[in-house]
């Protein structure tokens, strides 16, 4: 701007046309090109032909003006010097007003069009005259003339120079129409008064074009987002409806007597389903990462109760595969943390299911450690390692992406959709951290994943006895696991105990009679229940051994069975754990079983307990399809519980007033339901409490189990919340805590708390 000012400013080059050469492209820009002067006005990249031919057309109009400057030297002799600058200057006016690559129009006060260039007459497909003679205020509506009327207003009043930019839509000739940005400013007399207005026009037609089809776009994706959320929604329903029957009915039937080739027929049916409920499951949730439709939630929880939790649900799996599932945490990682426990959950679902299921033979340990953050933020390490058939460095990164896997044929061979470890990869970015992977093919493999939480103040934890009272305790751990006994032999150093490691049964009782014969006898035993360690065996060789009989013996055991309760009482065991063992778990039950700190010492401490004699419950099932109905009602009875049925949320309304609101431990409410579905009904069923005085337990056992359904199921008033299929360990763990608590509770004594139970993708239980 500055360079063509100051070439316009001298007089020996003022006559130089100038092409302003520039990456910007706003009005502005133009309007202050050619207020400095500049005869045209391109925007980079520049097209090499439209440059040649603007270039050409100004040098065609620089050597009109030479020819009229050399006639008004002339005049200058005949009609003086003043007539001859008023040519020259019209000259120059009109060679810019008609060169300019934008329409130009000057209008007068009173809104009509005075003078307009060529530019503008092609860009309505008008002649100069007839939009000189007012016809341009039929090209716009009528509002934009008012509108267009109050904007020059506005601008004549004005003490300094201003511009206004607007669009406005112009009918052309042929009928068609063209969009323009119009720039109008002021043009004022040497005393300030206003003369006329001036008013730029550039063509947008293409750009209005497209920001219509990109709003049409736009409407079309939303639309498309919505309908496709609606179809998984509909989808997740329909298909889990009867996925309910499927996996419900074959477990009634296993539990029934077959021959060993129909029960074999109906393992695989049940495999089959709950992969194809691993496959759905992965499918929506990583639709809903794709579409940003996947939250974190944040809340106060435990993480050392959620890792338990998560492990326990997985031990299982590990068992039923011959594999030590182990879990080490590290004791500077501190337990009142504040995120989404679930999608932890989740994450070490994958991960730690992943590791089952790609490992043979040997042995899965879960890692936790503390890193550096930033306070209140805490951040932690997790790491699962395996022995499993490993990575080649060639595909490790490969195993992060969608629906692919390391080899083609892991997918024939161990099944799956590949999309685990990308579900996890995501949810780990989404705790601001990271997921990789160290392996080795034919190795093992070990999956790291950082993520932060926010600590929060731990409220209403009894902090365990002090450590002192453990002191020196002698302890002997007999397991063939070489890791479980490093980690048992690190927790209980911990402790200030003395362990001693042996592998098996025979090397146990050796161990302990030789440390009776010094007199230095064991005060503990910590035994593993199997395979190469017979607990049960060596419990009973203690028992019988007169010098022995008054060792305490802890056993952990990877599957616990009812019966074995009355077994560990016969051979005089005094703890019955259930691997991975917790830290705070082992502890309190040795601190227990030594009756430390205790004024009575129990005969048996189990955890999970072993539950020999429930209290039978009564239930009200409120459930449209008749196969969940039968499903549902089997297991409760071969439970124990009774169980009345309703159709709908009408006829469990009848029931419940039939009964006065009472002699129920809790409802099962499906919710989409005819007549009435479940939400409406529990509306009314809450405010019939407001008479009654009595709340009643109201569980959420539906098929809707997308994001935010649960919390939509507990925002209504029920207390819990079970998606189908509904696995039986799931449903009695819900129903059973509610017939503890004797059924409906005193409204004025809300103690309940909101409970969820949902099956995992990979067909194993996460409690919440």
């Amino acid at each position: 701007y500055q360079v063509a000012a100051a070439i316009k400013g001298d007089a020996a080059t003022t006559s130089i046309p100038i092409i302003i050469l520039t990456a910007l492209d706003d009005h502005d820009a133009k309007i202050r090109g050619l207020a400095a002067g500049a005869e045209d006005f391109l925007t980079k990249p520049v097209d090499r032909v439209e440059l040649c031919v603007r270039v050409r057309n100004l040098l065609r109009l620089k050597a009109y003006a030479d020819h009229y400057d050399r006639y008004s030297r002339r005049l200058q002799g005949e009609v003086g010097s003043r007539t001859a600058e008023l040519v020259e200057s019209e000259l120059l006016y009109r060679s810019t007003f008609d060169a300019a690559p934008v329409g130009i129009a000057h209008i007068g006060l009173d809104g009509r069009w005075l003078r307009v260039n060529q530019r503008l007459c092609d860009l309505l497909g008008y002649s100069r005259e007839e939009l000189e003679s007012g016809a341009a205020v039929d090209l716009i509506s009528a509002d934009a003339v008012a509108s267009d009327a109050e904007s020059l207003r506005r601008l004549e009043a004005q003490t300094l120079e201003h511009y206004v930019v607007q669009e406005r839509q112009y009918r052309r000739r042929d009928g068609s129409y063209v969009w323009a940005s119009v720039t109008a400013s002021v043009h004022r007399d040497a005393e300030g008064r206003c003369r006329h207005f001036i008013a730029v026009l550039e063509d947008i037609t293409e750009r209005r074009l497209a920001d219509v089809k990109l709003r049409t776009a736009k409407s079309a994706a939303e639309a498309a987002n919505r309908a496709k959320s609606e179809f998984l929604a509909n989808m997740s329903h329909e298909i889990r409806t009867p996925m309910n029957g499927v996996i419900g009915m074959t477990e009634l039937v296993l539990d029934s007597e077959l021959e060993p080739e129909q029960r074999e027929y109906l393992r695989t049916v049940k495999s089959s389903a709950e992969a194809l409920m691993t496959v759905i499951n992965d499918i929506l949730d990583f639709s809903r990462i794709e579409s940003g439709k996947f939250a974190l939630d944040e809340d106060d929880f435990d993480l050392h109760e959620a890792i338990g939790d998560t492990a326990s649900t997985l031990a299982l799996r590990a068992h039923q595969k011959g594999l030590e599932l182990m879990v080490d945490v590290d004791p500077s990682v501190p337990s009142a943390l504040r995120g989404d426990a679930g999608r932890l959950r989740q994450i070490l679902v994958n991960i730690v299911g992943n590791a089952i299921k790609f490992t043979i033979h040997g042995e899965i340990v879960l890692r936790v450690a503390s890193i550096p953050a930033t306070p209140p933020a805490v951040g932690l390490l997790f790491s699962v390692s395996d022995t499993g058939i490993g990575i080649p460095a060639t595909r490790q990164a490969d195993v992060f992406k969608a629906f692919t896997q390391a080899d083609g044929s892991t997918t024939r061979l161990y099944g799956g959709t590949g999309l685990g470890l990308t579900i996890a990869a995501e949810l780990v970015q989404m705790m601001g951290g990271k997921l990789w992977v160290e392996s080795s093919a034919g190795v093992g493999s070990t999956f790291h994943f950082t993520v932060v939480f926010q600590a929060v103040e731990a409220r209403g934890v009894a902090m365990p006895p002090d450590a002192v009272v453990l002191d020196n305790l002698r302890v002997l751990v007999v397991d063939d696991n070489v890791t479980n006994r490093r980690l048992l032999h690190d927790m209980l150093e911990q402790w200030r105990m003395v362990p001693t490691l042996v592998a098996g049964t025979p090397e146990a009782l050796a161990a302990l009679g030789a440390a009776q014969r010094a007199g230095v006898p064991f005060d503990l035993v910590v035994t593993d229940f199997q395979p190469a360690v017979d607990g049960f065996t060596l419990a009973e060789s203690i028992k019988a051994d007169a010098t022995l009989a008054g060792t305490t013996v802890v056993m952990l055991t990877s599957a616990g069975r009812p019966a074995d309760a009355a077994r560990c009482r016969e051979v005089g065991i005094a703890v019955y754990l259930a691997k991975p063992v917790r830290r705070s778990e082992l502890r309190g039950a040795i601190l227990g079983a030594l009756g430390i700190g205790a004024t009575e010492r129990p005969a048996l401490i189990t955890l999970p307990p072993l539950r020999e004699g429930r209290r039978s419950g009564n239930i009200l099932l409120v459930e449209d399809h008749i196969v969940n109905q039968m499903v549902a009602k089997r297991h409760l009875e071969k439970r124990g519980h009774r169980v009345v049925i309703a159709n709908h949320g009408l006829e469990a309304l009848a029931i419940l007033e039939a009964a006065a609101f009472v002699g129920f431990d809790c409802v099962l409410m499906d919710i989409q339901m005819p007549g009435m579905d479940g939400l409406q009904c529990t509306a009314i069923i809450r405010e019939r409490e407001i008479v009654t005085r009595r709340h009643l337990p109201i569980v959420a056992m539906t098929a809707h189990a997308m994001d935010g359904d649960e919390a939509r199921f507990l925002g209504a008033g029920m207390d819990a919340y079970l998606s189908k299929p509904i696995r039986p360990t799931d449903l009695f763990e819900i129903v059973e805590r509610f017939v503890d608590r004797g059924g409906d509770l005193d409204v004025a004594t809300p103690a309940r708390a909101a409970e969820t139970v949902t099956a995992d993708p990979a067909g194993t239980e996460a409690t919440t």
